[in-house]
C-alpha cells in the first residue's frame, strides 16, 4: 500500500499559494462530479493511490447524525415519513477522506439500496449509482483560512487543520425527485492537498 506522510508548511507567500492552488483544484474536482465517491476515486487515483482506488464507508455513530433544518425543505419527504440518516467516514489507502452524512428518503430508494446502505460499507454514491443521480451543491465552506490570508508571512510551521472543506449538496433521482441531502467535511489527508506520497 501506498504510504502518505503531511506536507511540512511554512508560513511563507510560496506555501500559501501552492496550498491554495491545491483546495481549489480538489474542489473543482468535486463540483465536476455528481458522485463524491467517484470524484474522491479519481483523484486518489492521480495523487498517489495504486489504481484502482476504491473507497470504504466505516459507519459512525448516528445517535449525533441532527438533522439539519433545511432537510424538510430540500426532500419533501411524504407526509408521516421520517427521513433516515447514515453517517460515516470515507477512507482509501489507509487515509481518512471525510466524514459524510446523508439524510435520504428510504421510499425513494430501492429495497436493496436500503438494505446495502443499513448493512455493508459501500459508499452512499456508489449504492444508489442505479438511479443515475445528479447533485446540486448548495453550499461550500473553506474550513482552513491560512491558504488564502493576506496576513504578512511569519515563516514559522504551519499544521494543516483535520478538517479542511465542507459541501453541502441535494441528490436527484433522474426523474427529477430529491431523495438526499449530504453534507461532507473533507480532511487534511487528502491525497495532494497537504498530504503526499512518502519517499521510500
Amino acid at each position: 500500500m501506498t504510504a502518505f506522510a503531511q506536507d511540512v508548511l511554512r508560513d511563507t507567500a510560496a506555501d500559501r499559494a501552492m496550498i491554495r492552488r491545491r483546495l481549489e483544484a480538489f474542489d473543482c474536482a468535486l463540483l465536476a462530479e455528481d458522485s463524491a465517491t467517484r470524484a474522491l476515486e479519481r483523484w486518489c487515483e492521480g495523487h498517489g493511490v495504486t489504481p484502482p482506488a476504491r473507497l470504504v464507508a466505516e459507519k459512525t455513530d448516528e445517535m449525533f447524525c441532527a438533522q439539519p433544518d433545511d432537510a424538510l425543505l430540500f426532500l419533501k419527504p411524504p407526509e408521516g415519513e421520517r427521513m433516515r440518516c447514515r453517517r460515516v467516514r470515507l477512507l482509501c489507502a489507509g487515509l481518512v477522506l471525510s466524514s459524510a452524512e446523508n439524510w435520504y428518503v428510504a421510499s425513494r430508494l430501492t429495497d436493496g439500496m436500503n438494505e446495502s446502505l443499513d448493512t455493508s460499507d459501500e459508499p452512499f454514491g456508489r449504492v444508489v449509482a442505479a438511479l443515475a443521480f445528479t447533485r446540486v451543491t448548495a453550499r461550500r465552506e473553506w474550513l482552513w483560512s491560512w491558504p488564502f490570508s493576506d496576513a504578512p508571512p511569519t515563516g514559522r510551521q504551519i499544521v494543516a487543520p483535520a478538517e479542511i472543506l465542507r459541501h453541502v449538496a441535494t441528490l436527484f433521482r433522474s426523474d427529477g425527485e430529491p431523495f438526499s441531502l449530504v453534507r461532507e467535511t473533507y480532511t487534511c489527508e487528502i491525497p495532494g492537498v497537504c498530504a503526499s506520497v512518502r519517499d521510500a
